[in-house]
């Protein structure tokens, strides 16, 4: 009796979460695109994730945004209750926003991050000490001083010029419009395609760090039901199943893995250095 009342409370909380459209902000600093052509994929995949929680296909709306001016005005425009954050706007906002990981689109080792420069000219991240840096990282300096270059610079000494296209950052510096150059491991495999006048030197790299991961957020006074968080939890293995299957394949993503206990709290204190 008392499993079915249970059971009959969690249907009418879903019932009534999905009575009204909860908002998912998908925010990718310097990630490519636009949010109006990202719209129509971003629509269809939340209502695969709702029908894949058992909940109506409206049950929730969002938009992708690539910048962090973007993503901050459409969280708090839209009172967003989740999110998929790139790690920088996930770290920025850890408190503010009393961020709660819950899965990585892909892995929480997604990304490793190249420092590149000239051959024959720097020998040590210290040495990037003022010198102009061309990134493709998100966010700033924080983020490139503290889980890219792990402490070398101070991240106020940084230079940095922000893009959203490697090859524009690989050709400015081959070209010595800037000193150095960060791009991902896809674009320094890459590498060897550009045919670029001059050779470049790995000045470094960072330690393996997440993507994209989801979360729910608190932009506001309004926190997503804990009914619905933990149904969202429960379907992420179907996420990519199914008609998700090619969704993930045009979004990028191979699947989503949970959140490892205690790796929020590490990644964390790493930022906070």
């Amino acid at each position: 009796m008392i499993r079915r009342v249970s059971m009959v409370v969690m249907l009418l909380t879903l019932c009534a979460v999905s009575a009204r459209a909860h908002v998912v902000s998908v925010c990718q600093d310097r990630g490519p695109g636009t949010t109006k052509q990202a719209a129509p994929t971003i629509a269809t995949f939340l209502g695969h994730m709702a029908r894949s929680m058992g909940a109506d296909a409206s049950s929730f709306k969002g938009a992708y945004l690539n910048s962090r001016a973007a993503c901050d005005a459409h969280a708090k425009a839209q009172g967003s209750v989740f999110a998929v954050l790139d790690a920088d706007t996930l770290l920025a906002h850890g408190s503010d926003w009393k961020v709660e990981p819950i899965a990585h689109l892909g892995t929480a080792e997604q990304a490793v991050w190249h420092v590149l420069v000239r051959e024959g000219t720097l020998k040590s991240l210290a040495q990037l000490d003022g010198k102009t840096i061309m990134s493709t990282a998100p966010g700033g300096a924080r983020f490139v001083s503290n889980l890219i270059l792990e402490g070398a610079v101070k991240a106020d000494a940084l230079q940095l010029k922000g893009t959203a296209k490697p090859l524009k950052a690989l050709r400015s510096l081959a070209r010595g419009k800037v000193d150095a150059a960060i791009v991902d491991q896809e674009a320094f495999a890459a590498l060897a395609q550009l045919n670029l006048p001059v050779t470049l030197d790995v000045l470094g790299k960072s330690k393996p760090l997440p993507g994209l991961t989801l979360a729910t957020i608190q932009a506001g006074a309004t926190a997503p039901p804990a009914a619905l968080v933990k149904s969202l939890k429960a379907s992420l293995g179907k996420l990519c199943e199914g008609e998700g299957k090619k969704l993930c394949k045009t979004l990028g993503v191979r699947g989503f893995s949970r959140v490892a206990p205690g790796w929020w709290k590490g990644l964390r204190k790493r930022y906070a250095r």
